[in-house]
Parts: C-alpha cells; sequence; structure tokens
C-alpha cells in the first residue's frame, strides 16, 4: 500500500508542538488498539500521522484548546488506516472490545 506524505512540510514549530503533544496520539492508538483488539505498533503510524496532520493545521489564535483540534484529526487517521487496510467497520453499529454491542441504525 502506496504511504500518504503531507501535503506540506512541518516547520520547527510545528514539529515542537507535534511532540508535545505525543501523549494525544499514544492515547487514541491505545484506545483503538483495545476497541479493535488489535496491536498498538500497527497504530502508532497512522495516529503520528494525524497528529502532524493537526499540527500543521491547528491555530492558537482562535483560542481553542489544541486537544480539541488534535483528537478528532488522530481518530480520523486511525479510523482511514483501518478502512484502507480492510478491517471491516459496520456504520451505525456500536462496538465495545472489538464485538458488536448494538445495531441501533441497522434496519432490521
Amino acid at each position: 500500500m502506496p504511504r500518504r506524505c503531507l501535503r506540506r512540510p512541518m516547520t520547527c514549530e510545528q514539529r515542537a508542538f507535534a511532540c508535545q503533544h505525543l501523549g494525544l496520539a499514544h492515547q487514541q492508538a491505545h484506545r483503538f488498539a483495545r476497541r479493535w483488539s488489535m496491536a498498538v505498533d500497527d497504530l502508532i503510524g497512522p495516529a503520528y500521522e494525524g497528529l502532524c496532520k493537526g499540527a500543521i493545521g491547528f491555530d492558537p489564535a482562535l483560542g481553542h484548546r489544541p486537544s480539541s483540534y488534535l483528537v478528532p484529526k488522530v481518530k480520523g487517521e486511525l479510523l482511514h488506516y483501518l478502512r484502507d487496510t480492510g478491517f471491516s467497520l459496520l456504520p451505525g453499529v456500536n462496538y465495545v472490545g472489538g464485538r458488536v454491542a448494538s445495531r441501533s441504525l441497522l434496519p432490521v
């Protein structure tokens, strides 16, 4: 599978910002690993990629907390990774521990 690359190179400030928030990427990777019963090592790379994309797009002048912007970016990259690797996700299904908990939005 070809690797996607960042559209813009990161500046030194953006790299420092991303390094300060590595914990967010680790937290989300561990959360996804528990939820989908996957190895954390497989999810760290996409989580870092989302963190880097978030660091490039974050604007501190808007006054928002960094985590409010970075966590959805990291989650999005993790979901893209799961989709691209063929991991099957059903829309409208609540998964708990990698198993289906409810099918609230699926037609019966």
